[in-house]
């Protein structure tokens, strides 16, 4: 595999990624506003903050690619250098993580009893987690001003280990902690026992795509000296995006479950014997 291949094809590829998962985000975000209208003011102020965000990043990575392959093409100089549209993606991609799982620890505490010190516990340490990680991409962001040049990146591993380790740490927490409080809902009817299953299912994939993507991003930083990272780097913001509004709507396939079943109570019901 040739240099360029390691260089300017993971930062191809990680940008069409990015702009396929965008795509994605804003078929989510419509069907949210359509089916979800009457949600809180401050849940929807959020995923527009959210979304204008993503976008932000989106567009970031656009013009850092284009700059790379079509403003400069061909030369080794500017491609051997982080732009400052490259500069800014860690901090872009780290808030909208930020937000979605703050969001995340608010939805923890609203489903816990809040009678014990843990159900206040957990979602203060992933808000104190989440803030670390979101620090340390802007420390990122810094470092990458000031040393520029892609050989030398290493020379602030630290901080963007502690970034994505932090922020992979986070996810598991909120991921876990979603699926134990989900899972103690159930009573024993068969209609609402459905409706937990589908949500630890919708929780459990969007809290492993989050950080199986963080964790392969830091390991490919850490163990190569080539860009293979950025082809997971550069897809991370839409894909917290894309999580959120996965939950968010799936509300809709559990008010249809929750419909059929209650069709299904009701026809049941009528021609079943009556007694006078």
């Amino acid at each position: 595999m040739s240099s360029v291949d390691l260089s300017l094809g993971c930062f191809f590829i990680g940008m069409v990624l990015n702009v396929w998962l965008y795509g994605v985000v804003c078929l989510q975000l419509l069907v949210y506003f359509y089916h979800f209208r009457q949600d809180v003011k401050i849940l929807k102020a959020a995923v527009t903050v959210l979304f204008l965000a993503t976008t932000l990043n989106t567009v970031l990575t656009i013009s850092f690619v284009y700059d790379d392959l079509v403003s400069n093409f061909g030369s080794a100089t500017y491609s051997a250098a982080a732009s400052p549209s490259f500069a800014a993606l860690s901090t872009t991609t780290s808030f909208v993580a930020l937000l979605v799982q703050l969001l995340s620890a608010w939805r923890i505490w609203r489903l816990s009893d809040r009678e014990y010190f843990l159900d206040h516990a957990m979602p203060t340490v992933i808000a104190v987690v989440s803030i670390v990680s979101f620090a340390c991409a802007v420390w990122t962001t810094v470092e990458v001003t000031r040393v520029k040049a892609f050989a030398d990146f290493q020379v602030f591993r630290v901080a963007v280990g502690v970034w994505l380790g932090m922020a992979a740490f986070a996810d598991v927490l909120i991921t876990s902690s979603l699926i134990a409080k989900l899972s103690a809902t159930r009573s024993g009817v068969d209609r609402i026992d459905k409706s937990v299953r589908v949500m630890v299912h919708i929780v459990f994939q969007t809290g492993l795509a989050t950080t199986a993507f963080a964790v392969v991003d830091l390991i490919l930083y850490l163990c190569s000296t080539a860009t293979l990272d950025m082809i997971f780097n550069f897809p991370l913001a839409n894909l917290y995006m894309l999580s959120l509004l996965s939950t968010l709507n799936a509300r809709i396939t559990l008010r249809q479950s929750w419909r059929e079943s209650l069709h299904l109570d009701s026809g049941r019901a009528s021609e079943s014997p009556t007694f006078r």
